[in-house]
């Protein structure tokens, strides 16, 4: 039971901390690894509940959209 636990904590932790590096990513104008990063935290069933995870979703698509560098287009 405590496995379980420390477990689902850890995993919901990885995603609080991969938005923080989407984050990062985003304020360094490193849109490439701002997606990753956010892509990497949506794959956990948990995150599409939380808020600051679609705001920063949103962030880094939008910048990716409005950016000129052919090497961030989707």
């Amino acid at each position: 039971m405590l496995i379980i636990l420390i477990t689902l904590l850890s995993e919901n932790s990885n995603s609080q901390d991969l938005i923080s590096v989407a984050n990062t990513f985003l304020n360094d104008k490193n849109y490439a690894e701002a997606k990753t990063a956010i892509d990497e935290a949506f794959s956990s069933s948990d995150i599409v509940t939380n808020p600051r995870a679609w705001y920063t979703k949103a962030r880094v698509y939008h910048e990716i959209l409005k950016s000129n560098d052919p090497s961030v287009k989707l």
